[in-house]
């Protein structure tokens, strides 16, 4: 009934604001806002990725191990994304195609991973590959990658040809993106002091990735070494994935829940948390 009058609510909001020269559009528009504010209702404001949550598991051969979280929104805003977690303890994985399941990223947990020909060897280094690029991947024996996104659908066959409208190949959409822990290195990424965790007095650096061509998503890896560490109340406006390579992170809201590492959690943008 709560939900039935919140609804009603916002829906008498939004008619009211249509233009009576729209008058026979108005059902359009109520109908579009219902599904939207329907959709937007259905989703949670956290979503935890934990061995309880998670819906399959399977083997993928030669000593790995992949588990599987579904979710509703690749780009995780306007719903938790869809997550997988491969692990190979003696043997290696080996995936070849085009991704055709939409864009993902790929990060190092524990070991590493060959990727499109590059080799991501330290924790938190990642890969975007985005939909309709090719894919080669390795995951070494003794390590752990997070596939954040979309579902991980990698088939055989020719990549598809995006159509450049422009005068520069600069429009063409990004095929894929390495990011390499060390890549401050070589001024590839901003290593910046945390500004954020124990109010800015902590141990703490930030490896921060902007986007290069806003195709390509920005990426943050948060390097914390303090043995206990706070961050006060705040807001991801485009909604944020916290994975934990190590330790262990815990979120303050309606109760207090962790993760560790192998876990991660999803936050919307109309959470304050």
């Amino acid at each position: 009934q709560w939900y039935q009058r919140r609804v009603q609510g916002e829906i008498s909001f939004v008619y009211s604001s249509v233009s009576t020269k729209l008058a026979r559009m108005q059902p359009v528009l109520l109908l579009g806002a219902c599904l939207l504010l329907h959709h937007v209702y259905a989703q949670p404001l956290e979503y935890f990725y934990t061995v309880s949550t998670q819906t399959g598991e399977h083997s993928l051969g030669e000593g790995c191990l992949k588990r599987d979280w579904e979710g509703t929104d690749p780009e995780g805003l306007t719903g938790h994304p869809w997550v997988a977690n491969i692990q190979c303890v003696e043997g290696t994985y080996k995936l070849d195609g085009v991704n055709y399941g939409g864009p993902i990223q790929i990060w190092v947990e524990k070991g590493s991973m060959q990727a499109n020909d590059k080799l991501l060897d330290i924790i938190g280094s990642s890969i975007w590959i985005n939909v309709g690029s090719e894919v080669s991947l390795e995951v070494k024996a003794d390590s752990k990658v997070w596939v954040v996104g979309a579902p991980l659908d990698v088939r055989n066959g020719e990549p598809p040809r995006f159509v450049n409208y422009g005068e520069s190949e600069d429009l063409t959409p990004a095929s894929f993106r390495h990011y390499h822990a060390l890549d401050f290195l070589e001024d590839q990424a901003e290593n910046v002091h945390d500004s954020h965790i124990n109010n800015g007095t902590a141990n703490a650096n930030n490896l921060v990735w902007l986007s290069k061509t806003r195709v390509d998503p920005s990426s943050i890896l948060v390097m914390n070494c303090m043995t206990e560490s706070w961050v006060d109340y705040h807001i991801h406006t485009g909604g944020a994935l916290y994975l934990s390579f190590s330790g262990s992170i815990c979120f303050h809201t309606d109760q207090i829940r962790c993760i560790n590492s192998g876990e991660a959690r999803w936050t919307s943008p109309n959470l304050f948390t």
